[in-house]
């Protein structure tokens, strides 16, 4: 077993669709194929929102920070001794996507935006934001090592943002 897991496998990320909309289900299959046995913590697959952010720090500096909108994670197997003989080995899994706010952010099941206080983290700062990019979605799966590196594979994905639509048109009074 390698100290650092490097060399120790490969994950591979196979998508039904790498796009989905909010309440629609996202659904994937990881292999892992290892080079070596590996002492781990288990597998994991993740579901996250970020955007990053450009502001003018308290220096007058214009810096940069990443804000994580959304997280969700799935255990897809426990800690053991991962054996090079019974690889490669497939993990399905599947995230239901979170309905949208009316900017595009995430909500909770009562319909509230996921951390609000990402509009409010300049406030709290005491700066204003200064550049913000748009929200971008990722999936991943990690054999989250012992005492090692994550044999590890990212992959963004779209989520389909539904247009607003026109309210219907009304039938002129007689």
């Amino acid at each position: 077993m390698g100290f650092f897991g490097l060399g120790t496998g490969k994950m591979a990320l196979v998508l039904k669709s790498p796009s989905v909309s909010p309440g629609g289900t996202l659904e994937g299959t990881a292999t892992l194929t290892l080079d070596k046995d590996a002492k781990a913590k288990g597998v994991f697959a993740h579901l996250y929102a970020k955007k990053e952010e450009q502001y003018m720090g308290p220096q007058g500096r214009l810096e940069r920070r990443t804000i994580f909108l959304y997280k969700n994670e799935q255990k897809l197997d426990s800690e053991k001794v991962y054996l090079k003989d019974q690889s490669p080995m497939a993990y399905n899994f599947s995230f239901v996507i979170p309905q949208m706010g009316a900017v595009g952010r995430p909500q909770n099941e009562t319909g509230g935006a996921i951390m609000e206080f990402a509009q409010e983290v300049s406030l709290f700062s005491g700066n204003m934001g200064f550049n913000q990019f748009p929200i971008r979605w990722y999936v991943d799966v990690k054999l989250e090592m012992t005492l090692a590196f994550p044999v590890a594979i990212t992959q963004e994905i779209n989520v389909l943002i539904p247009q607003s639509q026109p309210p219907p048109a009304q039938a002129p009074a007689q």
